[in-house]
């Protein structure tokens, strides 16, 4: 039995009160488990951080107890946000491998999170975030790049997106060579 924060990552119900939620950890990377959610306590939903008690029987995950510590509250957000946390949530669902953890990965997300939270998350956050994961996961396409882009992408392997949101000279159109190179890589590792 081990206890940890999770984020959720994908939920699928099965029964009524039971389902499998695909969820990351900084300890475990990604991982799947069965839950079955008490009508008691707050549903667990897909971009929250919850603190889970799981047993293994069977190489079969069962999370046994578990505490909501971080609920986005999604009403006050605008539609712009919650399409940024989405995706982010949707690359770290398709690119993490399982079980391959990523302390910085995590605490990254947490940080992002609040910036959300603050509506200081913004389309380039995204973008930054989505960049760091291709970087470690490796995927990216070999293609030309302005200089810039380069540079960025170098800064990127080493240093959170915080610090990458206070660069001053991005320009649109760097964002815009960003966000192709992101897409490109992306569609890459699907195939």
């Amino acid at each position: 039995m081990f206890v940890v924060d999770w984020i959720i990552l994908k939920k699928l119900h099965i029964k009524e009160s039971k389902s499998i939620v695909y969820i990351y950890t900084r300890d475990f990377g990604k991982i799947s488990a069965w839950i079955r959610e008490s009508k008691l306590k707050y549903p667990i939903d897909i971009w929250n951080v919850i603190n889970v008690s799981i047993t293994t029987k069977w190489n079969v995950n069962q999370i046994d107890s578990y505490k909501i510590k971080k609920i986005i509250n999604y009403s006050s957000l605008t539609f712009g946000s919650i399409s940024n946390i989405l995706e982010l949530i949707t690359y770290l669902y398709k690119i993490i491998p399982e079980w391959v953890p990523s302390e910085n990965t995590f605490d990254e997300y947490l940080e992002l999170i609040e910036l959300m939270e603050n509506n200081e998350m913004n389309k380039n956050s995204t973008e930054f975030f989505k960049l760091k994961l291709i970087t470690k996961a490796w995927i990216w396409i070999n293609s030309e790049k302005s200089m810039n882009f380069k540079k960025l992408f170098e800064f990127a392997k080493s240093n959170k997106v915080t610090k990458m949101i206070q660069i001053k000279w991005i320009s649109e159109s760097l964002m815009d060579e960003i966000s192709e190179f992101n897409k490109e890589s992306y569609n890459l590792y699907l195939k």
